[in-house]
């Protein structure tokens, strides 16, 4: 494929008219404020979020290809503003899970190439699935392939790379388990 049309293919994808327009219409709305409302707006983008989400902002969502469809919420669910979701591949939200300002998930990357070009340029994807109940701290980092088990809490800042088990407290980059937390599924 020639640079031209590979050009033209990036630029083709970036132009979701429906995206474009439910999403922007959902950042006009003001930070803390019509969080349903901003939840409807984000449904007709194409997004799976179910009823009863609050989105206390705007939501930064990147991909290729048909990327809104690829985000699943549960209800009950909080996603605070500023939270950038990179959708190459499935991220699952459960229910009740609260996703504190400015938190990442990406579920692409790289494979490390050889020297003349450390980054490979093929991309590689891995699904993110957060269970019920999670607690993800502010500026916390979820790379791809990440499950968070029910009811784990990810301390702010954390850059998690591996598998967080059930009601456990992860702290640290990279993230470490530092505490099982009491009281599991009540």
């Amino acid at each position: 494929m020639g640079v031209i049309q590979r050009e033209l293919r990036s630029w083709f994808n970036l132009f979701r008219p429906r995206f474009l327009f439910w999403s922007q219409l959902a950042a006009t709305i003001p930070d803390y404020s019509l969080s349903a409302v901003r939840g409807v707006f984000y449904r007709l983008a194409g997004c799976d979020i179910s009823r009863g989400v609050t989105l206390i902002g705007k939501l930064t969502l990147i991909g290729s290809g048909d990327f809104p469809s690829r985000l699943h919420v549960g209800s009950g669910s909080i996603i605070g503003k500023g939270v950038v979701m990179g959708l190459d591949d499935e991220i699952k939200i459960g229910q009740n899970v609260s996703i504190s300002p400015y938190a990442t998930l990406f579920t692409g990357t790289h494979p490390i190439g050889f020297g003349s070009r450390r980054m490979d340029l093929r991309a590689a994807t891995k699904p993110i699935t957060i269970e019920d109940g999670v607690w993800v701290g502010m500026n916390s980092l979820i790379l791809p392939g990440v499950t968070i088990g029910q009811g784990a809490v990810v301390s702010a800042g954390s850059v998690v790379k591996e598998d967080v088990p059930p009601n456990t407290l992860v702290e640290g980059n990279p993230a470490v388990a530092t505490k099982k937390l009491p009281f599991g599924n009540r």
